[in-house]
């Protein structure tokens, strides 16, 4: 009974403080951080908590029966992705993000970069990628149907009538029209950091829910060898998300 009461302890700590750290459970709770590191992993393991690969802070499974609340699809996006952004980091080294759409602009929202043997900065959870600029952006106003991309896109003449990709717009919808083509999106010229970006759509019903990227350097590696030796590898895992969506939904 014992066990049980200190799970239950962990649970309602955890559905109070959320998302938190083994350090702020230990102290809610006055359990030894060895006794909660064995506790929190049974809750993992039953799919009742889990931890972002980038915070690494505790959270209540979206799908979790004590859920009281129809679960955001950001949290159960980033629940679903943690094993496959693990596996995608493993397989190919450069970092991805999970991003998606927040009003006129991307918000990233999951990231393996922690776990990449390359240097590149780590993208903190929340942060805000340019619709226009970036190639998640790209990619989701390439798949997104006509009447949610001219909403986006009138957001930005709004918010940002100077945009530099905004003072030629047939050539951004020629540029848009290739992205979906070819598959996915690419960073803009204008972004001069040293850094290049692929990015792929998280399909559900034929629309993006989702996107995910995989960030190099420019000087390391060319656009057409990364897609030759990793672009099938990041289409399988937004695949591999999507399929996870539609298990949840069923």
């Amino acid at each position: 009974m014992q066990s049980l009461q200190r799970g239950l302890a962990v649970i309602r700590c955890i559905k109070s403080l959320e998302p938190c750290s083994l350090h702020q459970i230990h102290q809610d709770t006055g359990l030894p951080k060895p006794t909660l590191l064995r506790i929190l992993a049974t809750l993992e393991k039953q799919g009742i908590v889990f931890r972002p690969i980038d915070d690494k802070r505790y959270r209540l499974s979206a799908n979790s029966f004590l859920s009281s609340h129809t679960p955001d699809i950001r949290v159960v996006l980033q629940e679903i992705s943690v094993p496959i952004l693990m596996d995608l980091c493993r397989e190919i080294a450069w970092p991805s993000d999970l991003v998606v759409r927040d009003g006129n602009s991307m918000e990233v929202i999951a990231s393996n970069r922690i776990l990449s043997p390359f240097p590149i900065k780590p993208t903190q959870a929340g942060h805000h990628p340019d619709m226009l600029l970036t190639a998640v952006g790209r990619v989701y106003l390439a798949f997104a149907d006509a009447k949610e991309r001219g909403e986006i896109l009138e957001g930005i003449k709004k918010s940002e009538p100077s945009h530099p990709l905004l003072q030629d717009l047939p050539a951004l919808e020629k540029r848009l029209t290739e992205t979906r083509a070819r598959g996915y999106g690419v960073r803009s010229k204008f972004k001069y950091d040293g850094y290049a970006a692929i990015a792929v759509p998280v399909l559900l019903d034929g629309r993006p829910v989702a996107c995910v990227n995989l960030f190099y350097y420019k000087s390391a590696v060319s656009q057409e060898n990364l897609v030759s030796d990793h672009l099938s590898k990041l289409t399988a895992a937004a695949a591999a998300i999507a399929a996870r969506l539609r298990q949840r939904a069923s």
